[in-house]
């Protein structure tokens, strides 16, 4: 399976509130773009998706960046 493929399946949406659970090397699981160091700080923290950027991941609000779906939790309010 693509990691579009994965990232659809995912299950989140637009609006989910989620955390960011792990740290992950760029390119990984098939993901095409850099972890930064900016979003290994973002992790543990919740936020929420503010749009789907598909092969880019998931774009949290007030990280300001995209991160893959395999990194991402969502919490249940």
């Amino acid at each position: 399976m693509s990691y579009i493929d994965e990232h659809r399946a995912s299950g989140f949406q637009v609006g989910d509130r989620v955390r960011v659970f792990a740290v992950c090397k760029s390119y990984s699981e098939g993901w095409l773009y850099m972890w930064t160091d900016g979003m290994n700080r973002r992790v543990g923290l919740e936020d929420v998706i503010e749009s789907d950027g598909g092969d880019r991941g998931f774009l949290l609000r007030t990280a300001c960046a995209y991160f893959p779906w395999h990194v991402l939790e969502k919490i249940n309010d």
